[in-house]
């Protein structure tokens, strides 16, 4: 993590269409705007509501050619909460559904128990590097 900037996000950011993407080189989760695609802080936990699961095409192909990462997926929706504004203390994340996304195995986000492609959601829960379905 040296040498990468942290940013924590402000308050005034909840309600907000954000895209949020996993940061590689500081392990948390990006949230940038999606109306002015800038970084609005960086987070350890992330609750959306309203999800959609976005891919882009050119920057996946990108990633295969080049065997390089970018940044070219994201989990779409509304900031409802971030970091100590979450309690994930009484949740059983055993029956939550995991979603994941590898552009050398899928062409899309896809819920991990089945593999089956998953493009929304009501909502979704980002905490410790792993997406879970909120339904």
């Amino acid at each position: 993590m040296s040498g990468h900037k942290i940013k924590i996000i402000n308050n005034e950011a909840l309600g907000l269409e954000v895209e949020v993407y996993k940061n590689l080189h500081n392990g948390l989760w990006s949230v940038r705007s999606k109306k002015t695609k800038r970084i609005l802080g960086h987070a350890g936990t992330v609750l959306l509501d309203g999800v959609k699961f976005k891919v882009s095409e050119s920057g996946r192909k990108r990633v295969i050619e080049s065997g390089q990462k970018n940044v070219h997926a994201f989990v779409i929706g509304k900031l409802v909460a971030f970091d100590g504004l979450v309690s994930v203390v009484h949740l059983d994340f055993d029956d939550l559904h995991q979603v994941r996304y590898n552009p050398f195995l899928f062409w899309s986000f896809v819920k991990s128990k089945d593999e089956t492609p998953i493009y929304s959601a009501d909502g979704c829960l980002m905490v410790e590097g792993v997406v879970y379905l909120i339904d």
